[in-house]
């Protein structure tokens, strides 16, 4: 899938200001200094494979969910709190689907949360992000076992 596709997960609770609507669109490389800030958290480095101590780091880390994207085998989202009218945000967490082929009955999921974002609904609101989403040409339906 070259083109970028944004999904946005409405805001938490009843007040339309309690939080902010959230956009979920694939990783790039503008994020690499957000995932250096988000990664200094020692319980999201605790419970992620991953390393990301520096710029570098993150670029490499970037370069492979393009390339897990591109191969079809993993499709990681950015999670940004939107700003107003924009399609920018704050990164406040990541989602990844794994495991998604055509004939495959099941994918996992997976997501983190930063630290700034936890306890506001983040994680729960982007994995309700709409149900039908295109990947690498075909419609995945979310279908959720919890």
């Amino acid at each position: 899938m070259n083109e970028t596709v944004i999904l946005r997960a409405g805001r938490a609770g009843s007040e339309p200001s309690s939080s902010p609507e959230l956009l979920l669109r694939p990783w790039c490389m503008e994020d690499a200094a957000a995932l250096v800030e988000v990664y200094r958290d020692p319980a999201l480095r605790r419970w992620t494979g991953s390393v990301v101590d520096d710029e570098a780091d993150a670029a490499r880390w970037v370069q492979a969910q393009e390339r897990d994207r591109a191969a079809g085998v993993r499709f990681g989202f950015a999670v940004l709190e939107a700003q107003p009218g924009t399609d920018r945000g704050r990164l406040a967490g990541g989602v990844v689907l794994k495991g998604a082929a055509p004939g495959n009955p099941s994918a996992e999921v997976g997501y983190w949360t930063a630290v700034h974002a936890r306890g506001r609904g983040v994680a729960p609101r982007a994995l309700e992000a709409p149900p039908d989403f295109p990947l690498d040409g075909h419609v995945h339906t979310r279908h959720r076992d919890v």
